[in-house]
């Protein structure tokens, strides 16, 4: 099972190359989305809004438990959480931290207090995606549960 934890900085306009030097922490990445119009599955539209954002990120992580990767990043920011917060405030930023979980089992999931205080520091939002594993041990053959007749 692989466990990856990532904070996002984000909003619709920001000096995002100022806010990423005055952070400071070098594994960090920029990604720009420009506005597109975006077709759903259901035939519905919806415009995804031109939107910078800076990630920093502990990469994926062989692991059953969140605490290592979570002190990952716990550890990565705690340097620079006073400034991350001035910019924050100073430029009306969003926050949010991702908890990105491959499973092929049954993880342990925990927050720690120093984390869960950071992310509100932040005013974080905390986002738990969770994704199987396509091993085939996992699949169960649909046709065993119609009946032919």
């Amino acid at each position: 099972m692989e466990i990856m934890f990532e904070f996002n900085v984000f909003s619709k306009d920001f000096p995002v190359e100022d806010v990423f030097k005055k952070i400071g922490i070098p594994e960090g990445e920029i990604i720009r989305h420009e506005e597109t119009a975006i077709e759903m599955s259901c035939g519905e539209k919806y415009i995804r809004e031109k939107e910078c954002c800076i990630t920093y990120s502990t990469g994926y992580i062989e692991t059953y438990d969140t605490e290592i990767p979570m002190q990952m990043i716990y550890k990565m920011l705690l340097p620079k959480e006073s400034i991350i917060c001035e910019c924050i405030e100073k430029y009306n930023l969003f926050s949010k931290f991702g908890v990105i979980i491959n499973l092929s089992d049954n993880p342990i999931i925990n927050l720690s207090r120093d984390f869960i205080s950071m992310a509100s520091n932040f005013h974080a939002e905390i986002e738990f995606d969770t994704y199987l594993d396509n091993n085939e041990e996992h699949y169960v053959e649909a046709t065993r549960f119609y009946d032919s007749n």
